[in-house]
């Protein structure tokens, strides 16, 4: 029996050196050092009265508002022809803590809350803490990325905040640099 197991963690190494070494994995790898490089950058502010809040982003970024929710394209990223959004802030409706929590898809699991993501799977163990006044919640799941052409390139780390302040939440969703959301985050406000 332990000969099998022994079997079988190796092939689970070997697996993962293979995949280290695919295109796709090392292009994605690229890509989430790029999107750190952002938090050295220019930042510029978004202000909406309409959806009532502000939020500093670089400048080289785009925005997309759409009913609730604003999305953040990267010219550069969709340059090199990724189709995903670099980010995404999307503001609800007044609704309790507890309910917005559920809506953002963070789950309480023995007194813990985590990100899960689209196929259910749970990231790490969120983090609570308060900026600008806000409560917020962050935890981190992982997003595919496809290309232009609808080809399945890989996953890539999504960070998640539940941003709260009385009975006012916004999700923010950041694709691949835990430093530039942590800068998205840390500038966010609701306006009145």
């Amino acid at each position: 029996m332990s000969l099998f197991l022994i079997d079988k963690a190796n092939d689970a190494v070997d697996n993962l050196d293979a995949l280290d070494n695919a295109p796709y994995f090392q292009q994605l790898r690229t890509l989430e050092k790029e999107l750190e490089g952002y938090t050295d950058t220019m930042m510029q502010t978004y202000a909406s009265p309409a959806l009532k809040f502000s939020v500093s982003y670089p400048v080289a970024w785009q925005i997309k508002e759409q009913d609730m929710q604003v999305d953040f394209l990267d010219p550069l990223f969709q340059k090199k022809g990724y189709v995903n959004n670099v980010a995404s802030i999307e503001v609800l409706r007044e609704i309790s803590r507890e309910e917005a929590i559920r809506k953002v898809f963070f789950v309480e699991d023995n007194g813990l809350y985590f990100a899960v993501g689209r196929l259910g799977r749970k990231g790490d163990p969120a983090v609570s803490y308060s900026v600008n006044n806000n409560n917020i919640i962050v935890g981190d799941t992982a997003v595919a990325v496809y290309d232009s052409v609808g080809t399945y390139l890989g996953i890539v780390s999504n960070y998640r905040a539940l941003i709260s302040h009385g009975n006012r939440h916004a999700s923010m969703n950041v694709l691949g640099s835990r430093e530039l959301f942590d800068a998205l985050v840390s500038t966010f406000t609701f306006i009145n």
